[in-house]
């Protein structure tokens, strides 16, 4: 699931997150796409892109 959720993420093509550094994001999560560590924005950030993540169609 991690790597369709970087192929997403990568789909999105947002300035912010190229910037911030989608790998670097993704460190921050397990194969199943839980979170495993992080500062509280970072994984308030991440909450936020999972959800939309799972709600749309290329989860």
């Amino acid at each position: 699931m991690k790597a369709r959720f970087k192929e997403w993420l990568i789909s999105l093509n947002e300035i912010a997150m190229n910037e911030l550094g989608i790998d670097e994001m993704l460190t921050h999560l397990d194969d199943e796409l839980n979170i495993i560590n992080g500062n509280e924005c970072e994984q308030e950030i991440l909450n936020n892109l999972i959800q939309i993540f799972k709600n749309s169609e290329y989860h």
